[in-house]
């Protein structure tokens, strides 16, 4: 069993704002594919979502999910109990609304890709060059990075990711200098570092340990950490 954290800090204009998401699950590896076991109803604190999207097997390679059309099904089974044992209108109307994207096998994948720890999974989990994007983060709409991994004499792997051509700097400064109120004559530095390693034993993973950084200035300072580490 794996127990994995994220946590997140943000400090704007001098205020701060922490978070801490805890999850456990068992990964089991079988070359480029992964199948993960959400436990404790880690994936969602709702306990049907839980039940219809608690194990995830995705093909690294390809970055594709493998059982979409089995979760589909148990959704639409839990949808049904869901409803029949909620009183609260409110939330009945929030499922109605969300309920098209569950059932439809391009939507629920990217959400599932880009969901919590999943994405920092797969950047760990992979062993080569790729592309790293995490959504609504730092006051922007998405991050890219390039990440390089490199093998040390351990034959653990380092990570090192820098922010991708395909971010689009310009534009987030100017949207920062807005909310932010930051006077045209002023100048701020931004820099966003992504560094990791992973740990393996006799090719099994132990642990894993991703930072991303919003390097500090008078500003802003942001950084999230997922640490994953194997426990008995």
């Amino acid at each position: 069993m794996y127990q994995g954290v994220i946590n997140k800090r943000n400090v704007i204009l001098g205020k701060e704002r922490t978070e801490k998401d805890e999850f456990f699950m068992d990964i089991f590896l079988d070359g480029d594919n992964v199948k993960i076991n959400f436990l404790d109803n880690s994936f969602s604190d709702n306990e049907y979502i839980n039940r219809s999207f608690s194990e995830i097997e995705i093909d690294l390679k390809e970055n594709k999910i493998l059982n979409l059309k089995n979760m589909i099904s148990k959704w639409k089974t839990n949808k049904k109990e869901l409803l029949f044992e909620t009183k609260d209108f409110g939330f009945i109307s929030t499922i109605m609304m969300i309920s098209d994207y569950f059932v439809e096998e391009n939507s629920l994948e990217f959400l599932i890709l880009n969901y919590s720890i999943i994405p920092y999974l797969i950047l760990g989990l992979k062993k080569e060059k790729s592309e790293f994007r995490i959504y609504k983060e730092f006051c922007a709409k998405n991050l890219d990075f390039t990440v390089e991994l490199k093998k040390d004499e351990d034959d653990d792997y380092i990570i090192e990711g820098k922010i991708s051509n395909l971010f689009d700097m310009t534009g987030y400064k100017r949207m920062l200098r807005e909310v932010l109120n930051i006077e045209p004559s002023k100048n701020f530095n931004l820099n966003f570092k992504l560094k990791g390693k992973t740990e393996y034993k006799d090719e099994i993973l132990k642990e894993m340990d991703i930072k991303i950084e919003l390097e500090e200035n008078d500003y802003n300072y942001g950084e999230i950490e997922f640490q994953l580490k194997e426990v008995i």
